[in-house]
């Protein structure tokens, strides 16, 4: 891919998060499942600093699709933090279930979808459901 092409794809993501453009939701999605090393030339620091808040503005309801890449290992671990963050919030919101949330966090415990010193492993099995099991909180993204 060109430069150009590359920070158009880079701009479009934002536009498209801003735009809260649910109909861009599966193509994200495919997207992020991309090997990092394909990934960290097209979005750069956004996969850290802003995906959880472009993923919330594009969520088409999709929530199988949402935790079935949060929940696949192959997937880099920076993504799932982000997508976990997303459910997260998503959850705070009631767009998705508690119980849904909580059968994932179950999930990824019981089938120990991610390593201990992998970071989407440590939010998933320490940090967050603690947090929300015991008093409903969360790691809010910031909004778009």
């Amino acid at each position: 891919m060109r430069r150009e092409e590359r920070a158009l794809l880079f701009r479009g993501v934002y536009i498209l998060g801003g735009a809260r453009d649910t109909e861009a939701c599966p193509a994200l999605l495919r997207l992020l499942r991309r090997p990092e090393a394909e990934l960290e030339p097209l979005l750069g620091d956004a996969i850290t600093q802003d995906m959880s808040r472009i993923v919330v503005g594009v969520f088409d309801g999709d929530v199988n699709a949402l935790f079935d890449l949060i929940a696949e290992r192959s997937v880099d671990q920076f993504v799932r933090e982000q997508l976990l963050d997303t459910a997260t919030f998503l959850t705070w919101k009631e767009i998705i279930t508690r119980d849904r949330m909580r059968d994932l966090l179950q999930r990824f415990y019981e089938e120990r979808l991610a390593d201990d010193e992998d970071g989407v492993g440590r939010l998933a099995e320490i940090d967050r459901p603690a947090r929300f099991a015991r008093t409903g909180s969360h790691g809010l993204p910031r909004l778009p």
